[in-house]
């Protein structure tokens, strides 16, 4: 089994921690390959390419935005290690690698599965592990604006909103942008979707937990502005102002898969988590 090594340089800016973490990893007799574009950084090393060709695993080294980066890109299992203050997502930290390295050579973990979302957009299937967010464009001309979006589930209205915007997230991404909005926590086994808005123009618009089962129809209204539409915090489009959009999101066939070592305590990582955001 190959792993593939996804770095982020912003975490680990001259690749220290990479190349630590490279060495540990052929010390236990693991496998892997670094991205190409680090090739000269990591010579004598096994490569690989944008297309993941020869790759079984993921390792990536960073945060929770350095998974999200990778599952845009490759349907692979990931094990992530914590490079950075809150990784949600993240299985290993810098201080444990040893231990785990051992189980990983071991063959001693197991595969977690995350749903994802999907929606099409300007033509194109998008995917998301944490959310959808359409929100007004923020500008200096759009302080005072606010956008006027309806909410269908299996085609019946549940609300009609006027606010900055809307999160449509997974339970995965509830402890995400959702969270900050003011969504409810929900655990990763819940079957569900969360809708959120953000900065309510109205005191019953309230975040909504509808099956993971229903087809979520955003419908954008005839806005004074324009809206942007962004998938896992990147943004995917923009809508002019003045036309009416509809966009369907609803759980995505595909799943995020994750190496975990032991059996994955939510509301353990939630409270450690949430203190030291804190």
């Amino acid at each position: 089994m190959t792993f593939g090594l996804v770095p982020n340089i912003f975490r680990d800016e001259n690749l220290e921690f990479t190349k630590f973490f490279a060495k540990k990893l052929a010390a236990f007799g693991i496998d892997f390959a670094v991205q190409q574009k680090f090739a000269e950084q990591f010579e004598g090393c096994k490569t690989f390419d944008a297309s993941y060709a020869g790759i079984d695993a993921i390792i990536t080294l960073g945060g929770d935005g350095t998974i999200l980066h990778a599952i845009r890109r490759v349907d692979l299992p990931i094990l992530g290690v914590n490079l950075g203050k809150m990784g949600f997502l993240t299985e290993m930290e810098m201080d444990d690698t040893d231990d785990l390295l051992k189980l990983l050579r071991t063959g001693q973990y197991h595969i977690e599965e995350r749903m994802m979302l999907s929606c099409e957009i300007d033509g194109s299937e998008y995917f998301a592990l944490n959310e959808f967010v359409f929100c007004r464009e923020n500008s200096i001309h759009t302080l005072d604006k606010i956008i006027k979006i309806q909410i269908y589930a299996d085609g019946n209205l549940i609300d009609k909103i006027s606010a900055d915007g809307l999160i449509v997230s997974t339970p995965t991404g509830s402890t995400a942008y959702s969270l900050s909005a003011g969504g409810p926590i929900v655990s990763p086994q819940v079957n569900a979707i969360v809708l959120t808005p953000l900065g309510a123009h109205s005191l019953h618009s309230r975040p909504i937990v509808v099956s993971d089962s229903t087809k979520v129809r955003v419908e954008i209204q005839n806005n004074d502005c324009n809206t942007m539409i962004s998938v896992d915090g990147k943004n995917a489009t923009t809508i002019e102002a003045k036309k009416v959009h509809n966009f369907v999101v609803e759980k995505s066939k595909t799943s995020a898969k994750f190496i975990r070592f032991s059996q994955y305590n939510f509301f353990s990582r939630l409270l450690d988590k949430l203190n030291n955001w804190n």
